[in-house]
């Protein structure tokens, strides 16, 4: 028995008219069955069926009457034209495009003159990339956030506006840009506009140099705690995702390679078959920012959550990438597809979580290490960090480690409750009963000190009492000291220190650590308890 055809079968009483369609009618046939094998789903075709003719209608009001007559060209201007106004027509007319161009039914067509601003950015791009040697990811990033720029200025190729370019120019396009843009994003945007016009005042197009006259916003390293939840509000959150259907499968998927290895979006996405290996129980990383390659462990339970998604919800396709669309088209997964994902299972938890990105998966991956007592060595190393100073951020999450540091504050705060004095929140900690509003000022604390000082006779040789500023090294100092006392590894401890008196790095702590006597003696008495007989075993054996 012959097999109607996929266009008789879902327009069994009208094919002849859909195969009479201008333009597209007699290909239609060809159209509907390329639409199967790619896999799109029976009721997704006989969607796009009923789009066509819209689609049609718009090509003819633009004087396009016959397929001779398209070009690919003609199809993304109705594209860019649907895209913003109805999603059915724009995804039609993205098939339309992929199917005319595999089957070469349609010349590309001429593309449309570049504006003058497009030309612009172009031979910037092309100074960035040739004389600069700027990565490609790094010239779209600043064409990007030219483009504004030059449009504020009204550029039409003359280069009369940045001849008379103004310093007030600057600065009102900068307060334009800044109620959508954060700090960091404006030192983008400062930075874009330092390095063109640094390129057109070396040019000689202008006249002062601008680009060193122009401030950027300050932004200070570790200026703000990295987001990070609690581990059992992500294992809750991981849990609440309904695997039952495919999608729900690969998102789980995605999102559990994400918690339990501190992944990247950009690495997630870019995982493929390839980079499981299955029998050296492995998981290969290519890493976003370095391009290192990682190699983690593949645990038991990964493994599992992997090989039911490969065998449940993954598409049969071609491709190698491991996390692809579940309708067609069977494409990769983008960047931005993994933060839609969790937005979406976000919304469908019913957990009271507060709205958050992918990148607090990671920051709670390496607060959870920490409080299994991973050294830092270790977090790094499973985070791809270069660098210890990176992984040093996290250690301000850790909140119960950091107590570990701390001088206690309780009989303080068990004495001032009972003089009654103010124990609201708000309330200053260094509290002065003879002052408004009741808080030491700078100078009157160090007076204060000095006379504590003074009247216990802790002075230095030359009668001098200590610095307020000398309390931090000796707190440093008898941290180590109470850290030496019960065994405690101390270099493995010592970033902690470092987080908690303010540093970015360890290095800056050392400068604190001074070689008082009874830190040299516990130091001597743990060189000797685990290497005093070393030289001796090594000669009985």
């Amino acid at each position: 028995m012959k097999i109607k055809p996929l266009l008789a079968q879902l327009r069994p009483r009208a094919v002849a008219c859909w195969r009479g369609l201008p333009i597209f009618g007699p290909i239609l046939d060809d159209f509907v069955q390329w639409l199967a094998d790619k896999g799109y789903a029976r009721g997704t075709i006989a969607n796009y069926l009923k789009t066509v003719p819209k689609v049609i209608r718009w090509l003819r009001r633009h004087q396009i009457t016959s397929l001779d007559q398209l070009t690919q060209q003609q199809l993304r201007l109705a594209h860019d034209y649907y895209r913003p106004r109805q999603q059915d027509p724009s995804w039609v007319i993205g098939a339309l495009e992929r199917f005319l161009s595999q089957r070469r039914l349609v010349p590309e067509g001429d593309s449309p003159r570049p504006s003058a601003v497009e030309v612009e950015v172009e031979r910037f791009g092309a100074y960035l990339r040739e004389t600069r040697g700027v990565a490609e990811a790094t010239v779209l990033n600043h064409s990007r956030r030219l483009r504004p720029f030059l449009h504020y200025l009204g550029f039409d190729g003359d280069s009369a506006p940045l001849r008379q370019l103004a310093g007030r120019q600057i600065e009102a396009f900068l307060r334009k840009s800044a109620p959508t843009n954060n700090r960091f994003s404006m030192q983008h945007i400062v930075g874009t506009l330092r390095a063109y016009l640094k390129e057109r005042h070396a040019q000689g197009v202008l006249p002062r140099p601008w680009h060193l006259q122009i401030d950027t916003p300050r932004v200070y390293r570790g200026e703000s705690l990295p987001r990070a939840l609690p581990w059992a509000q992500v294992q809750a959150f991981i849990r609440s995702i309904d695997c039952s259907e495919p999608f729900g499968r690969r998102d789980f998927t995605l999102l559990y390679l994400a918690a339990a290895y501190g992944l990247r979006s950009g690495e997630l996405v870019r995982l493929t078959l390839d980079d499981i290996d299955w029998r050296g129980r492995s998981l290969r990383i290519t890493q976003t920012k370095t391009r290192q390659t990682l190699q983690l462990p593949l645990t038991d339970e990964a493994a599992n959550v992997l090989i039911d998604y490969l065998r449940q919800a993954r598409p049969q396709s071609d491709r190698r990438q491991l996390f692809l669309r579940i309708r067609a088209p069977f494409v990769p997964l983008q960047p931005a597809s993994v933060h839609d994902v969790l937005e979406h299972r976000l919304r469908c938890s019913g957990l009271n979580l507060p709205p958050f990105g992918t990148h607090v998966l990671r920051h709670s991956f390496a607060t959870r290490l920490m409080q299994q007592e991973v050294g830092i060595k270790a977090i790094g190393d499973a985070l791809g960090h270069r660098d210890i100073e990176s992984t040093s951020v996290y250690l301000r999450l850790n909140v119960e480690e950091l107590r570990t540091v701390t001088v206690e504050l309780r009989p303080y705060l068990h004495r001032r409750r009972q003089e009654k004095l103010p124990m609201a929140p708000a309330a200053f900690l260094m509290w002065s009963p003879r002052r408004s509003p009741e808080v030491y000022a700078d100078n009157n604390l160090v007076a204060l000190w000095h006379r504590l000082c003074i009247s216990v006779r802790v002075l230095d040789a030359q009668g001098h009492p200590p610095r307020v500023h000398d309390l931090r090294h000796s707190c440093a100092v008898l941290v180590l000291q109470r850290w030496y006392a019960p065994g405690a590894d101390v270099q493995a401890k010592l970033p902690h220190l470092a987080a908690y008196l303010g540093h970015l790095s360890a290095v800056s702590t050392h400068h604190y650590l001074k070689l008082t006597p009874e830190l040299r003696q516990a130091a001597s008495q743990r060189f000797h308890q685990r290497f005093g007989t070393l030289l001796t075993s090594g000669g009985a054996q």
